[in-house]
């Protein structure tokens, strides 16, 4: 399932975008969760003179994997976006 929010000023301009996209967990006795698999947020200039080639300013997208059957995520992947460069930070849960 997919959700997407977005966020304008009074005339219509897009100041930013999310995209979050859920997934189905099967645990143990056919129980069934919903969790974020992967959320994208776009951010963009307030200022732009011409919206229709506003560029985002910062993109931002997070996952979540290797979910266990207790519902804790085991890997959480972040990547940021903006001026040309790349951040990336991966997280990994090592409770056993």
């Amino acid at each position: 399932m997919r959700l997407r929010t977005l966020l304008a000023n009074n005339t219509r301009q897009l100041l930013n975008e999310q995209i979050n996209t859920y997934r189905d967990k099967s645990h143990y006795n056919k129980v069934h969760s919903p969790y974020l698999h992967r959320s994208k947020e776009r951010s963009y200039d307030f200022n732009a003179s011409d919206a229709s080639s506003n560029s985002p300013l910062i993109t931002v997208v997070t996952s979540q994997s290797n979910i266990d059957n207790y519902g804790n995520v085991g890997t959480i992947r972040i990547s940021t976006t903006g001026n040309n460069k790349i951040f990336s930070k991966v997280t990994k849960n090592t409770l056993q």
